[in-house]
């Protein structure tokens, strides 16, 4: 289940590589499109803790915060989002058992959120 998404369009590649080699650089200085968006991934556990994830929740919640805070600061029309899904399909191999009672969800549906 995806908690929260609203996507407009990406910044461009070139910004995005300046965001990967430059990591101090100001989030509102990297984009180039007016009107454009960032989304930013956290997980369920911040919302819905599980045994052995505080440290996890933290981190996770510490982004939706951010989120919410950056949001109003964000200028030219640029938007700032985070999409929370739940347990991958794909994991429950590897992290079911720290997950029961969850309903897992595809990564391909996590993916339209990113659209």
């Amino acid at each position: 289940m995806v908690f929260y998404y609203n996507i407009s369009r990406p910044f461009s590649k070139r910004s995005f590589n300046v965001f990967k080699q430059n990591r101090g650089y100001n989030i509102f200085e990297i984009s180039q499109n007016d009107g454009g968006s960032f989304t930013l991934t956290t997980g369920i556990m911040m919302d819905d803790p599980i045994p052995q994830g505080a440290s996890a929740a933290m981190a996770n919640g510490g982004v939706k915060a951010f989120v919410k805070s950056a949001a109003i600061e964000m200028p030219r029309g640029i938007r700032i989002n985070s999409v929370s899904p739940n347990v991958l399909v794909e994991s429950l191999d590897k992290y079911g058992d720290f997950f029961p009672g969850f309903e897992a969800v595809p990564a391909a549906r996590v993916a339209l959120a990113y659209k």
